[in-house]
């Protein structure tokens, strides 16, 4: 009750049952792979100084949750989730219960800290609307994602209440660094590998946030040295499929290193080169596109 104070319970009894079961798909607006697929579409087809910050700043947000989570190693409401509403077909009930259920420590809530750092990011370094309008959009969200946890039952009120605080806080003082620095991805993805490697420190060699630290060096290293063109992608049609194909390709390498186990040294590895693919793709396509220029000349 202490961490809680009832925000279940009370949650529950406001929202009808089919309300509550919707929550399952809100909360996805707070998920790793939503936020993969957004920031891969925003780097190459957008502004990629800004989107590399946002990726650095999604790195660090992540591997300060994971550090959090195994230092203080809070267990999670024994709440059940929703029941799945009759109105929805038998056949998707295992993919309902896959999105409701939640393993692992509680405090804090990863998707609030995530939400604060992410939305907050991109409402601070997109161009999209106004500043106030990208900021309240950001704050929705923020409180739609945090009592989707709750109304789910796989957090308690503190949790999301200290993530949100956290997710912000980590925000803050990266985009402080960032404002006074002249490469601003390098000290977003250098603050994000700093904030893996000390929870590796804490925590031990856990997976995910060696997949964390590798993903950050892998982008900084790729960031640093690949020569990355300025201008984004033209967004046609055929480069939006390239895009999302990557992307699909991306997240079924997630999926594999879930069902398969792999050494600890293969998933660093591993999600380096995969995060830093994805940042030196620009650059590679332009060395491709030379080439071939330089070929149909000769």
């Amino acid at each position: 009750m202490s961490r809680g104070v009832g925000a279940v319970e009370i949650l529950r009894d406001i929202f009808p049952e089919p309300v509550t079961a919707a929550f399952a798909l809100l909360t996805q607006l707070g998920d790793v792979w939503l936020y993969v697929v957004i920031l891969t579409l925003l780097y190459w087809y957008g502004n990629r100084e800004r989107a590399m910050r946002i990726v650095g700043v999604a790195i660090g947000a992540i591997a300060l949750t994971l550090a959090l989570k195994y230092a203080f190693a809070l267990p999670r409401p024994p709440a059940d989730p929703p029941a799945l509403p009759g109105s929805v077909p038998a056949v998707l009930e295992p993919l309902y219960e896959e999105t409701v259920s939640a393993d692992g420590y509680g405090f804090p809530s990863g998707h609030a800290v995530g939400s604060a750092a992410v939305w907050g990011a991109l409402a601070l370094w997109t161009d999209i609307g106004t500043r106030r309008q990208r900021f309240l959009a950001a704050a929705a969200l923020v409180a739609v994602i945090s009592v989707s946890r709750l109304v789910l039952g796989v957090h308690y009120l503190v949790d999301v209440v200290a993530g949100v605080a956290v997710g912000g806080a980590y925000l803050a003082a990266v985009a402080v660094a960032v404002s006074r620095a002249t490469d601003g991805p390098t000290v977003a993805l250098g603050a994000a590998a700093a904030v893996a490697a000390l929870g590796i420190a804490v925590s031990g060699a856990n997976q995910e946030l060696l997949a964390a630290f590798g993903a950050a060096v892998g982008a900084l290293v790729a960031w640093r040295l690949a020569d990355v063109p300025a201008e984004p992608w033209p967004r046609t049609t055929v480069g939006l499929g390239y895009a999302l194909g990557c992307v699909i390709a991306l997240e079924l390498l997630v999926l594999a290193w879930l069902l398969v186990p792999l050494p600890d040294s293969a998933v660093v590895v591993l999600s380096s080169l995969s995060l830093g693919s994805v940042v030196a793709a620009p650059a590679g396509v332009r060395r491709v596109k030379e080439r071939n220029a330089r070929t149909a000349q000769q």
